[in-house]
């Protein structure tokens, strides 16, 4: 009995491996067909793929023009400091000792005191108002520390209001100037590049789905004969769906390959006038970058997937219009 058992059990296996490779080897043929018949009608495709490239690389563009916005965000946020301005009855060792407790702060990366001396120095040097302090009796400038934050806080509002109000608990400290608003506009304008981004693509491949739709159809109705043969023959819907939607896929596909492209040039294009105007702001900041490995595969997912979709809605709606008479 067991003999038995194990004998069917080895004669359905390569039954099994054989349905495998041969569902395979289907795919395979009408894939090689569909891509075929796509070289076979060149003015077409070339349109629907310069289409579906057009669509992808414009939120491919603005993806990497937010990311260069953020770059720059972060490096202004390091290089914005703290100015704590200390009371002018400040005892200069007690100055010393507190600024001294703060540079040894976690989210504090870099601390400068700049005495009155110092401060009255770069008044003149910067100013050209000398002449007025030597009016004065007394020297009217206070002890200032310039406080760098640390980078890992530099674009964190929260950990920023905590540190100035640390700073300020002293009651040698006079006042704590930062301003929060530029940074809070900078996250808005970075909160309203990623939704713009977002409502782009999206709008950008609902109109992929719909032209694919519309081509994917004309190609049914041009292909009515064949697929009402087909169904005389036996053959079926999923049978039939097959090699429309391998149409679709590499319509998709390769339009992402032409998107990246487009991507590509676009940078090089802007790259240049890009470094000129953050040198002159003098950021040390990289240009925007071509998309890496891996965003390049997310971008001929999403185009191919665009593709398959597309097929697949057109094949839904019209296939099972065609049936023999």
């Amino acid at each position: 009995m067991s003999k038995a058992r194990s004998g069917s059990s080895r004669s359905t296996r390569p039954g099994f491996a054989r349905l495998i490779t041969a569902w395979g080897r289907n795919h395979l043929v009408v894939a090689r067909e569909s891509l075929r018949r796509i070289r076979k009608a060149p003015l077409q495709s070339l349109l629907m793929i310069a289409v579906i490239a057009i669509a992808c690389s414009l939120p491919a563009s603005l993806y990497l023009l937010a990311g260069t916005v953020k770059s720059i965000s972060g490096d202004v946020s390091r290089t914005t400091d703290i100015q704590v301005f200390f009371s002018l009855t400040a005892d200069q060792e007690e100055v010393e000792q507190l600024t001294q407790q703060w540079s040894e702060f976690t989210d504090v990366e870099s601390l400068s005191l700049i005495d009155p001396e110092t401060g009255r120095s770069e008044f003149e040097a910067f100013s050209g108002l000398g002449s007025v302090l030597d009016l004065l009796e007394e020297n009217p400038l206070p002890n200032v520390a310039r406080i760098t934050p640390s980078e890992s806080i530099a674009s964190n509002r929260l950990a920023l209001e905590n540190l100035v109000s640390r700073l300020s608990e002293s009651a040698i400290v006079d006042e704590v100037q930062f301003d929060f608003a530029w940074l809070e506009r900078l996250d808005n304008l970075l909160t309203l590049i990623d939704r713009l981004n977002l409502v782009i693509g999206f709008m950008l491949g609902l109109g992929i789905v719909l032209i694919l739709i519309n081509s994917i159809r004309l190609m049914i109705d041009n292909r009515r004969d064949e697929i009402v043969i087909v169904k005389l023959v036996g053959g079926t819907n999923e049978f039939v769906r097959r090699p429309l939607l391998y149409t679709g896929l590499w319509l998709g596909f390769l339009g992402g390959l032409a998107a990246l492209l487009l991507t590509d040039l676009a940078v090089l294009a802007v790259g240049s006038p890009v470094n000129i105007l953050l040198g002159s702001y003098e950021l040390d900041i990289t240009a925007i970058a071509p998309l890496n490995a891996l965003e390049s595969i997310v971008l001929l997912s999403l185009s191919s997937g665009l593709g398959l979709a597309g097929a697949w809605l057109a094949v839904a709606q019209h296939l099972n219009s065609i049936e023999p008479r």
